[in-house]
């Protein structure tokens, strides 16, 4: 089994960083409106078929669903940083290179599964700018066709496109992540929202995948060394948090730290949030059966999937028909949802 590298452990949480001692923060660090799902129901079992084995060529990072296509991301690939599948599991095409240019990319790369209209939005943290590249048309040529790019600010670790003047991301502070709704035109600054009790390690503590709804309103983030589901609304800075089966609880000790979620991904009616639930050195290393908690964008729970392969990323497509999940020996399998 491959072990992850500095970037991929980065983009799966931070699972090397020693933990400050947070104020106010043992619990409910990030609102009041916070439930705690003490016995999650339904629960349903999936049925997994492998559609892509394990490609020793190349080492796959993240995944996400374009179209009827499978896209994996990951800059540790010298020969291109994306890769692109059908959804299938045929190797299509592959594009992007690390570089200075403007069709090429640092090595600090998010993607938040952000597409619109064949088109894919690639946050550079290294270079501070919001990329737009155009699918269909780096799929064509193999080359990595770059049409817009945005300028965001340092340490943003995501960020999203609302419109052609506003842009939305999560900053890293001192002690906190703080959204920012950002006019573009005027450089100005529409709102502004902390995003928890303020912490010295930031970092180590609150780090977590983001997702934006299609509406461009509502923020979902699955915390990694939390056991917290978060919701935002962008408009008027309205939260709410779930925990499955225990309250969250930051732990300080650096022997008793845990890997709860590891992915997200979504579509329009639901968030999937991969739930790890390991210890920090059995984390990307002990196989075991894997959960996807489902969500609604109100922060509604709907239940418990179940997948026997130990699966460290997810994608769905956008009619939430199939889910797929990538291991760490680089296989794919698919799930169907309905």
């Amino acid at each position: 089994m491959r072990k992850l590298g500095y970037i991929g452990k980065l983009l799966v949480g931070v699972t090397a960083i020693t933990l400050s001692c947070c104020t106010n923060t043992k619990e409910n660090c990030f609102c009041e409106d916070y439930e705690v799902i003490e016995d999650p129901k339904p629960v349903r079992k999936l049925t997994a078929e492998r559609i892509l084995a394990g490609d020793t060529l190349l080492d796959m990072g993240r995944i996400f669903c374009i179209g009827d296509k499978l896209l994996d991301a990951n800059v540790q690939n010298k020969e291109a940083i994306f890769t692109v599948y059908s959804n299938q599991g045929k190797r299509i095409s592959s594009f992007g290179k690390i570089g200075r240019a403007r069709n090429e990319f640092s090595q600090g790369i998010v993607l938040t599964q952000q597409v619109e209209d064949g088109k894919i939005w690639v946050n550079d943290v290294n270079k501070a700018k919001l990329i737009r590249v155009d699918f269909k048309a780096s799929l064509d040529s193999s080359l990595c066709m770059v049409d817009k790019e945005i300028i965001t600010a340092g340490r943003v670790i995501n960020a999203f496109c609302v419109n052609d003047s506003t842009i939305l991301y999560e900053q890293e502070t001192k002690d906190n992540y703080r959204i920012h709704l950002l006019n573009t035109k005027q450089n100005r600054i529409l709102k502004r929202y902390d995003l928890y009790t303020p912490c010295r390690d930031a970092f180590g503590a609150y780090y977590s995948h983001l997702l934006l709804h299609p509406d461009k309103n509502r923020l979902a983030g699955v915390m990694t060394t939390l056991n917290q589901v978060n919701f935002l609304s962008v408009k008027d800075g309205k939260k709410k948090a779930l925990s499955l089966y225990q309250k969250a609880i930051l732990e300080t000790d650096d022997e008793k730290k845990t890997q709860f979620y590891c992915g997200v991904t979504s579509t329009a009616d639901n968030v999937y949030a991969l739930y790890m639930n390991q210890s920090q050195e059995d984390s990307f290393s002990k196989p075991k059966p894997m959960e996807i908690h489902v969500f609604g964008w109100d922060g509604t729970f709907k239940g418990v999937l179940v997948a026997d392969e130990y699966i460290t990323r997810i994608a769905v497509d956008t009619q939430g028909r199939y889910l797929y999940g990538l291991d760490l020996d680089n296989n794919v399998y698919k799930y169907k949802l309905k």
